[in-house]
């Protein structure tokens, strides 16, 4: 299932998660199936995997849930498919205004 995700082979995913491969795997550095959807762009798979209940709240060895990547690399769409789980609205929200609040400059005086 890693390896189909991190090779952005759409189909070969759907296939395995279609007959019952685990989309909440780890590897070695705690990233997911989820995580290297959101990391390679591919809205696709990413939609394929929350319909499979992708874990979205699950961090890596860095802290990072699939929707924090999203965000540190402003991925739109992601932060958008992400956003849309009932669970996350709040989480985005929050997210987002911590994030604009980090990228607006101090004022020097």
């Amino acid at each position: 299932m890693m390896k189909a995700v991190q090779c952005q082979q759409e189909e070969c995913a759907a296939i395995l998660l279609e007959h019952g491969a685990d989309p909440d795997l780890v590897d070695t550095d705690g990233n997911t199936p989820l995580y290297y959807a959101v990391w390679g762009h591919n809205a696709a798979i990413v939609a394929k995997l929350l319909g499979h209940n992708a874990d979205v709240e699950a961090r890596n060895k860095d802290d990072l849930t699939p929707l924090l990547l999203a965000l540190s690399e402003n991925k739109q769409q992601m932060v958008e498919l992400l956003g849309r789980r009932e669970g996350n609205r709040h989480a985005v929200d929050n997210i987002i205004r911590i994030t604009l609040l980090v990228q607006i400059p101090q004022p020097s005086w």
